[in-house]
């Protein structure tokens, strides 16, 4: 999941995410390309990058409520985040 979070406010702005298809040993490695877009307003945002576990494979991912903190998700084992200035 590639969420933009505003730095200033921590609302989150934009979500998108993309599926690992097959299975993946453990220690295993995987290449995962992805393009992202940028939210349509400038300023200054915290792209956070993570790693989610579903409880199933028929479930289906959705965000938390836009109020809720969100430098955390349910099911978030990995996460890396980006400062970045959106011009």
């Amino acid at each position: 999941v590639i969420r933009w979070v505003d730095f200033d406010s921590g609302m989150r702005r934009r979500w998108e995410y993309k599926w690992i298809k097959g299975a993946v040993a453990p220690l295993g490695q995987f290449r995962l390309p992805m393009e992202i877009a940028a939210p349509n307003k400038p300023g200054r945002y915290k792209v956070i990058y993570s790693l989610m576990r579903l409880p199933s494979k028929s479930a289906q991912i959705s965000p938390p409520p836009f109020d809720a903190p969100q430098d955390e998700w349910p099911g978030e084992f990995a996460a890396t985040a980006f400062a970045v200035n959106v011009n």
